[in-house]
């Protein structure tokens, strides 16, 4: 018992005590100030003076038909059964020729609808675009967009007696998307040397 009475009758247990309940203290005065100080601000995550839509897509020289979703910035998070009045301009700043965009409002399965945008324009290599989305109001989005020149012809390396080969793309700084589509010939083996 002498012993237990010793531990709690030392004065440096007692100070740290001491200071051990004045730091919780501080560190929970501490707290309620911050948490009650950062719901000063409210978040907005939508600036009025800003962007009018989300632009999403990219514009592609080697297809007929551009395709652009726009979504207006709003509050909730699906597109209203109805298309919003817009007005969608892509021009090419190298020659001036400008199109307007048609608009269609597409029900996707998941019961969401998109705005989605479309015109014929043709898209040309080494050259920049700018597309442009306004409403009624005046609030504009616009993006622009350099084409990069034409790709490339891949070449494609086998080793002998190798069944499999590498397809190798010189000249390429940056690649977004690649669709290729392969005409194939087929040898006999004993005609292209494998056996």
């Amino acid at each position: 018992m002498e012993k237990f009475e010793s531990i709690y009758n030392n004065p440096y247990k007692f100070k740290f005590r001491k200071l051990l309940c004045l730091g919780i203290l501080l560190t929970f005065h501490f707290s309620l100030f911050t948490l009650l100080s950062s719901c000063n601000q409210t978040f907005e995550p939508i600036k009025k003076d800003e962007a009018a839509f989300s632009i999403q897509g990219f514009l592609d020289a080697a297809v007929d038909t551009q395709w652009i979703r726009l979504t207006p910035l709003r509050e909730q998070v699906n597109q209203p059964e109805f298309k919003p009045e817009i007005n969608v301009t892509l021009q090419d700043l190298e020659n001036g020729e400008t199109a307007v965009f048609n608009d269609s409002l597409i029900l996707n399965p998941n019961g969401f609808h998109y705005l989605t945008v479309w015109t014929t324009m043709s898209v040309k290599p080494n050259h920049s675009y700018r597309l442009r989305a306004e409403r009624p109001d005046g609030s504009v989005s616009h993006v622009t967009v350099s084409i990069p020149e034409e790709f490339p012809t891949p070449t494609l390396h086998f080793q002998e007696g190798v069944r499999f080969g590498n397809l190798k793309i010189s000249g390429v700084e940056r690649l977004a998307d690649v669709h290729t589509r392969w005409k194939v010939r087929i040898l006999a083996p004993e005609a292209a040397g494998i056996m």
